[in-house]
């Protein structure tokens, strides 16, 4: 029974993947079979959904092949199968740019032979480099802590909160810096932290809420932040 079901299954895969009316969903314990929609002649989107202007190229490409499974929600490219859909590029060029090294911090480019988990030349991201923490997790990611600390900082990119923003600066995402977790619990990059404290009161009413997490309003804490603290 469960022999001849693989069977089947098997079978039904590679029916699919050879017949261009179909594409199936990549995600794992999904498998989700999509129809193909048919290729309409008329005017190109010059924009993707994230608001990037689009060559012809790029538009038509995208049109073609971005399909989103209606089973699990997963955006995808029906021709190389990545997810999410590479936006602003084809499957060449989005493979050329998932194979190069990228700044750490800022994601730029790299020359040819830099090593991974390396900064780029700019001195934000030099100054940034010199503070984070060194270490590589046993999953493979570098560390998003600051450098010295007696513990790691658990990894940001497997608990899925290295794309979300810093709840202080709210403009840079929580890996472009080195952060730090909070006595509470919560993950901050450690200069917004220190420019927190060294602002103080914002204006002429003294209030301490400087000094409290942005999210719990818990006393900060952190030996990081001892120094300033005192202060």
């Amino acid at each position: 029974g469960e022999e001849m079901a693989a069977f089947l299954d098997k079978l039904l895969y590679n029916m699919i993947e050879n017949d261009e009316r179909f594409v199936q969903c990549p995600r794992e314990g999904c498998a989700n079979v999509i129809e193909r929609a048919e290729e309409v002649a008329g005017e190109l989107p010059t924009h993707a959904p994230d608001g990037q202007p689009l060559s012809a190229l790029h538009a038509a490409h995208m049109q073609k092949n971005r399909y989103r499974c209606h089973a699990c929600t997963e955006n995808f490219c029906a021709a190389c199968k990545q997810s999410p859909y590479h936006l602003g590029m084809t499957c060449e060029e989005a493979a050329a740019a998932s194979a190069a090294v990228h700044c750490r911090f800022c994601s730029a480019t790299l020359p040819k032979g830099s090593r991974q988990g390396s900064a780029c030349e700019a001195e934000e991201c030099q100054q940034r480099q010199d503070q984070a923490c060194e270490e590589v997790h046993k999953c493979g990611h570098r560390c998003g802590g600051s450098f010295g600390e007696a513990a790691c900082l658990p990894c940001l990119e497997c608990a899925g909160t290295a794309g979300d923003f810093c709840n202080i600066c709210w403009t840079e995402e929580l890996r472009a810096a080195p952060c730090v977790a909070l006595g509470c619990g919560h993950v901050f990059h450690l200069h917004c932290l220190r420019a927190r404290l060294d602002k103080r009161w914002p204006a002429a009413r003294i209030s301490f809420a400087f000094a409290q997490c942005p999210l719990c309003s818990v006393w900060l804490s952190h030996p990081e932040l001892d120094g300033p603290m005192r202060h």
